[in-house]
């Protein structure tokens, strides 16, 4: 298929794929230094998107050092105050080991001091209990002798109270 065109009044026959331009030196040029400005562009555009990707790492890694840091400081604190707490506890534990044997031997004197006690107090409760037997046995023997002489006073209070 072909198309007729007509420049300055000439007919120009062109056929369909095979059109013919004219060379421009100019032009081509331009298109040259217009490639070159779109490479450039893109290498640019790839150096901001590599520089950027850079910083995101830098900056995560940071971060990350940073979280790592916290936690290991974090454990440390954790770490010295349950190893003061335990030495805190072994000291206790040495301290009772001297308190308990302290004890142990007060505990025995306690003993020794409280079966004393218990038996001075039993000593002190028969002394008691015999001296309250020889009172009771005591007032018995009065009463009986009461009981057996109240006759006798009576007969004397009678025998006296005739003779006033």
């Amino acid at each position: 298929m072909s198309i007729n065109v007509t420049v300055s009044g000439s007919p120009v026959r062109i056929k369909r794929g095979k059109m013919v331009t004219a060379y421009d030196p100019a032009k081509a040029e331009f298109e040259r230094r217009r490639l070159m400005r779109l490479e450039q562009v893109r290498q640019q555009s790839k150096d901001i998107a590599e520089n950027i990707r850079n910083k995101l790492k830098k900056e995560k890694s940071k971060c990350l050092s940073q979280i790592e840091k916290d936690g290991e400081i974090k454990l440390k604190n954790w770490q010295a105050r349950k190893l003061l707490e335990l030495q805190n506890q072994y000291q206790e534990a040495l301290d009772e080991i001297g308190v308990g044997h302290k004890q142990a031997i007060c505990a025995e004197d306690e003993e020794e001091i409280f079966i004393e006690q218990q038996e001075s107090n039993e000593r002190i409760a028969k002394e008691r209990g015999r001296a309250a037997a020889e009172r009771m046995q005591i007032e018995r023997n009065e009463d009986s002798l009461r009981k057996a002489c109240l006759p006798v006073i009576k007969l004397h209070k009678r025998i006296w109270k005739r003779k006033l």
